[in-house]
């Protein structure tokens, strides 16, 4: 069976259980390769799927860039193939993303003469629960004392995302972007539609969260959504503090752990995109792991 390019349609909510059956014989490790990371973000990125011979196939288009992504389901080297032809049709020198180690292996098997390189921007940073909640060592120090400095000034209050504060938390997020000017910047602009289509869907993706008041019934200061990404670990999609709250962030990430600490062996949270503050700020905290990032270099 050949795949034509026609074959794919737009992403839609109804297509979670399809990659949630998937997912259960095929467990995922890399945010990107989440259905909530490609729902979320269809506007900005098309994303089209496709479901053939118990396989997702995905692909997305941004600025009038076609990339497709490496199969996830059961191995099948004509799906394999098929995915190969479409994305080298393309025309594009990177026209093919692979993120699970079983996809790299396999194509690399099949096409031995092609050149597959990492993406360092794009890898997740995987921590230990353990490690986020008990932050231990002379190595956490700081952060420590920062931690003790804002329960000291902030009295924070942790409340689960809910229903019945959603609009407590649109108006929050209408600060941030105020702020964050997310009008005047391209990347803001899309996050801030990705997080509200979460919110907006947050039921039916299953998706979790956590908010942190300034007091009991203090106004929103931060906020974090989540969700499992596969058995023993969780993934943090988006967290929002406002800028005011010195140390907002840091309580974001020790609070979930805390609460997470037992029921997840690790928490994914996400690449930092290249961006040099976010990877500074992300390696402060000693991640465990990475899960990489690969893509087809047709110029190698």
């Amino acid at each position: 069976m050949t795949i034509n390019s026609h074959d794919f349609r737009p992403i839609t909510i109804r297509d979670r259980d399809i990659f949630q059956e998937i997912y259960k014989g095929h467990p995922i490790t890399h945010s990107e390769s989440s259905f909530a990371t490609l729902f979320c973000w269809k506007r900005y990125a098309q994303t089209e799927v496709l479901f053939t011979r118990g396989n997702i196939l995905a692909r997305t288009t941004v600025n009038g860039h076609t990339i497709y992504r490496a199969p996830i389901g059961a191995s099948d080297d004509s799906v394999l193939r098929d995915v190969m032809d479409l994305a080298c049709a393309t025309g594009h020198a990177q026209p093919l993303l692979l993120f699970e180690e079983d996809q790299i292996e396999a194509y690399q098997v099949l096409y031995p003469h092609l050149v597959f390189r990492e993406d360092r921007n794009f890898f997740d940073y995987v921590y230990r629960t353990e490690m986020l909640a008990k932050l231990p060592g002379k190595d956490f120090l700081t952060i420590r004392k920062q931690l003790h400095k804002f329960h000291r000034t902030t009295n924070p209050f942790i409340e689960d995302v809910s229903a019945e504060n959603m609009h407590e938390i649109l108006e929050f997020l209408q600060k941030w972007c105020e702020w964050h000017e997310c009008d005047k910047y391209e990347i803001l602009k899309h996050e801030s539609i990705a997080l509200h289509t979460a919110l907006k869907y947050f039921d039916a993706l299953q998706l979790s969260g956590i908010l942190i008041r300034s007091g009991v019934r203090g106004p929103i200061i931060g906020l974090s959504v989540y969700e499992e990404l596969s058995p023993g670990t969780l993934v943090v999609h988006y967290e929002k503090g406002l800028h005011e709250t010195d140390g907002i962030y840091k309580d974001l990430v020790n609070a979930l752990a805390i609460r997470m600490e037992g029921q997840y062996e690790f928490i994914d949270r996400e690449s930092d995109m290249g961006v040099p503050g976010l990877r500074d700020s992300k390696s402060r905290y000693r991640p465990d792991h990475f899960r990489k990032l690969f893509y087809l270099d047709l110029d190698g």
